[in-house]
């Protein structure tokens, strides 16, 4: 297994560079965008399907 040390975050990234380097944070960030993008093209679905 390939481990990848974390650069520590830099003071001019901001909170960003931190969620970016801890797998955790990332991983939930991704999931949270990913969720709420399937909700809004759901939502977009079913409006285009009850206009039929």
């Amino acid at each position: 297994m390939i481990r990848i040390q974390a650069v520590p975050p830099s003071s001019d990234g901001g909170s960003f560079s931190w969620i970016y380097h801890n797998p955790f944070y990332w991983s939930m960030c991704k999931g949270l965008v990913v969720f709420v993008g399937g909700v809004f093209f759901v939502r977009a679905i079913s409006d285009e399907w009850d206009s039929l």
